[in-house]
């Protein structure tokens, strides 16, 4: 019988672990498949997807679907962000890409984020006026792509909304409000 030592390494670091998904899209199955979709569960009964058309993208890209640790935003689920990576080697792919465009062109359809929900998810809103909101620099912004409508599907607890660009999103029935910190300007005598 051979008995195998273990040894352990306390030098070794450990990262913070993310919540979500992440896939590579390449542009190549576009023929194939008009949308290629990410998912993932935020609790049993609700999920984000996110459904990227790979004709709309210029190299393969790696897309992160993960929670946003932001506090103090009314929201049902968790906030999210869908981040964006291109690079020309798949183990290098650098910095995410800031405000990543998925309608790059006027004929190019738009990205979908689909959340599916519970009737417990949504307790005390209103499902008819749920709205899916995308952080910007002056605050938070309706996400629906300019010229398209939000598909409700109320009986089925699904809203599906056509994106332009990545970033952190919120789903909530009432419109959210930023604050700007001002910094504090102080005299001594």
């Amino acid at each position: 019988m051979h008995d195998e030592k273990h040894i352990i390494n306390n030098n070794v670091a450990y990262g913070l672990l993310q919540i979500g998904a992440a896939s590579y899209f390449d542009m190549g199955v576009a023929d194939e498949q008009p949308y290629d979709p990410i998912s993932y569960g935020q609790s049993d009964t609700l999920t984000v997807t996110f459904s990227v058309p790979p004709g709309n993208l210029s190299a393969v890209t790696r897309f992160d679907v993960r929670d946003a640790h932001l506090e103090d935003v009314l929201s049902v689920g968790h906030p999210f962000e869908v981040v964006a990576f291109q690079g020309s080697d798949t183990k290098m792919w650098g910095e995410p890409i800031e405000n990543f465009s998925l309608k790059p062109g006027l004929h190019d359809p738009p990205a979908v984020i689909t959340v599916a929900y519970d009737e417990t998810d949504i307790a005390g809103r209103d499902a008819d006026k749920l709205r899916l909101y995308r952080q910007t620099l002056s605050g938070w912004e309706d996400a629906t792509c300019a010229g398209y409508r939000v598909q409700r599907f109320p009986d089925d607890g699904v809203i599906a909304v056509p994106v332009c660009q990545t970033g952190t999103f919120v789903l909530s029935d009432e419109a959210l409000r930023s604050f700007v910190y001002l910094p504090a300007v102080f005299r001594s005598h």
